[in-house]
């Protein structure tokens, strides 16, 4: 028989032994009883807690998103160029907007596949040198950051600089010590 040893017939019978977590004089496992009271097959409050339950779950499916957090991101989307060494990520800020940035270096003798990979794959600008160090320059779109696909349909902004230095010919490149790969992901909308 379904539902025998329940005890006070319905819900709130079966809620109050399952708040207070004790097993009924008849051995029956609260829960149980919660669940042959709600959603047993004469209960006529089944489409009501069906319903409600469904309503609830919906719900939580918008707020159980949970937000990204900090971690090697080019590793993780398997488009981590070889050579390249992941240094840190932390949670900053990015025009005022909450962010994770990830920041990777990568020997100068290396980072000419470096660039090569995130120019073909982000869409990052080739590296032009200015004063003191080698940077993108803003495509004709206005853009200096390339991009690549992220989380909750946020990209990952992209870009690549080197250390400060002088020395301005690419096939000098071996010559800097380090260039530095940055990726933004921003948290929230502007």
């Amino acid at each position: 028989m379904r539902g025998a040893g329940c005890g006070h017939r319905g819900v709130v019978g079966a809620l109050r032994r399952w708040k207070a977590h004790a097993v009924s004089a008849r051995g029956r496992d609260p829960a149980v009883c919660l669940r042959l009271a709600i959603l047993g097959e004469a209960s006529p409050l089944k489409p009501f807690w069906l319903s409600l339950l469904s309503l609830g779950l919906w719900l939580l499916s918008g707020s159980a998103t949970a937000e990204p957090v900090c971690a090697d991101f080019l590793q993780a989307l398997g488009q981590k160029p070889p050579g390249l060494e992941f240094i840190e990520c932390s949670a900053g800020h990015d025009a005022q907007l909450r962010a994770l940035i990830a920041t990777y270096r990568v020997r100068g003798a290396q980072a000419e596949q470096v660039e090569h990979q995130l120019v073909r794959d982000a869409q990052l600008p080739p590296l032009r040198f200015a004063c003191c160090g080698w940077h993108a320059f803003p495509r004709d779109d206005g853009q200096f950051r390339g991009s690549l696909p992220g989380p909750q349909e946020r990209p990952y902004q992209v870009s690549m600089a080197s250390e400060e230095t002088l020395i301005r010919e690419r096939n000098q490149w071996g010559a800097i010590p380090w260039f530095y790969v940055t990726l933004i992901l921003d948290l929230e909308d502007p």
